[in-house]
């Protein structure tokens, strides 16, 4: 449950299957970390597994790979920023 995020359709298509740039993860942390409960009731209502460590264990997996790699995250349609180790220290 801590991985679903609302999109828009076409900023969804635009970002397509690349990670999130700064301002993005910072929101997502911000509202998982303030909504921890909700998520775990709204997981345990709909029958979904609600896993906060295990959710934070994959973006850090999937962003320290991006690091290593020189991945860029997507900010906004067409514009990307290069993956650094800000976004290792909010996960």
């Amino acid at each position: 449950m801590h991985n679903f995020v609302l999109a828009h359709q076409s900023c969804n298509r635009s970002k397509s299957d690349t990670l999130a740039a700064l301002p993005h993860l910072e929101r997502w942390r911000e509202f998982i970390d303030h909504h921890d409960d909700d998520l775990r009731e709204i997981g345990a209502t709909v029958g979904r597994p609600v896993d906060l460590g295990g959710s934070l264990a994959v973006a850090r997996w999937g962003y320290s790979n991006g690091l290593n790699g020189g991945a860029q995250a997507w900010l906004r349609s067409k514009q990307y920023r290069p993956v650094t180790s800000e976004y290792l220290a909010l996960l």
